[in-house]
Parts: structure tokens; C-alpha cells; sequence
């Protein structure tokens, strides 16, 4: 059971990452539409 409520909180997790993306290495805050990389220092969505 604890299983299922991991993946759901991570499933959730990663929709916001998606919706609301901010990078990791230089917490640029990319806008909607950028799902690729980071506009300001190309690193990688994951």
C-alpha cells in the first residue's frame, strides 16, 4: 500500500515539474511552454 502512495505523490510531483519547471542548477523558472531544457543554462527537464 505504501507503494501506490509514493508513485501517486510522485506522479504529482513530476505534473508540477512540468506545469511550473524551475532548474535545478540555476533555478531559472521556465515558462509553460519550454519543455526541453532550461532557456537560461540548457540543462536537461528530468
Amino acid at each position: 500500500m505504501r507503494e501506490s502512495t509514493v508513485s501517486a505523490e510522485t506522479a504529482i510531483r513530476e505534473a508540477l515539474i512540468l506545469r511550473n519547471w524551475t532548474c535545478r542548477l540555476c533555478s531559472y523558472s521556465n515558462p509553460d511552454s519550454e519543455d526541453i531544457c532550461c532557456q537560461r543554462c540548457g540543462a536537461v527537464k528530468k
